[in-house]
């Protein structure tokens, strides 16, 4: 049968064939400029720019089978000019896996606070987050 043209999860169309075809609609990006911790992180993709006077913690959502297959992707970096310590919080029986080493369960992923640091963490199961730095020195506990 023929889709519901109201799915705002899909687009359907069918191709010059007569074949019905749905295509998956990814959600839109969220950003945040963040001045006050912690942070509670969304269940969607996007981005979280540190801008306070402090260290900053972010306790990432508890990974649903969803979130796995949407590619959950969040990203958190030190705004400009600061320098402060970012501390990625991960919920229970959750690790980061980062260079190839899984921390602990509910575990912390943690900046050396210097100027640009910046890392994405992607959900790869609902027990687990791959970590990818792109500027800093980071700690995995």
């Amino acid at each position: 049968g023929i889709a519901n043209p109201s799915d705002t999860q899909a687009i359907n169309y069918i191709d010059t064939s007569g074949v019905q075809n749905r295509i998956a609609v990814q959600p839109a990006l969220t950003q945040a400029t963040d001045t006050s911790t912690p942070i509670t992180v969304p269940t969607t993709s996007g981005f979280n720019f540190a801008n306070n006077a402090g260290a900053l913690t972010y306790n990432l959502p508890v990974i649903t089978s969803g979130m796995v297959s949407a590619v959950y992707q969040r990203c958190f970096r030190n705004a400009v000019t600061v320098t402060r310590v970012i501390t990625l919080q991960a919920p229970a029986s959750t690790y980061f896996d980062y260079a190839g080493a899984n921390g602990s369960s509910a575990g912390s992923l943690v900046s050396s606070g210097a100027a640009g640091d910046a890392a994405c963490v992607v959900a790869v199961s609902t027990t687990q987050y791959e970590a990818y730095v792109s500027r800093g020195a980071w700690t995995n506990n």
